[in-house]
């Protein structure tokens, strides 16, 4: 079983309205914003596997990031 990138999610929280924001490192892109933290990481996991399907649609590459085990 492979892990998914969502591990190395970093989320801050936007200060103007109170929102979170989250991004995987690496990887151009996969980003979220919502007004709660289980919200964020839900929109950052959709946004993965949008970007996972698109990569594969058009047949790119995908980073894999060394601290994924095989």
């Amino acid at each position: 079983m492979r892990i998914l990138p969502i591990h190395e999610a970093v989320y801050e929280i936007i200060e103007d309205d109170g929102t979170y924001w989250g991004e995987i490192p690496h990887f151009q892109g996969v980003w979220a914003n919502h007004k709660t933290l289980e919200g964020c990481r839900r929109e950052l996991r959709e946004t993965l596997g949008d970007w996972i399907a698109l990569r594969l649609r058009l047949n790119l590459g995908i980073s894999i990031s060394a601290n994924i085990p095989a």
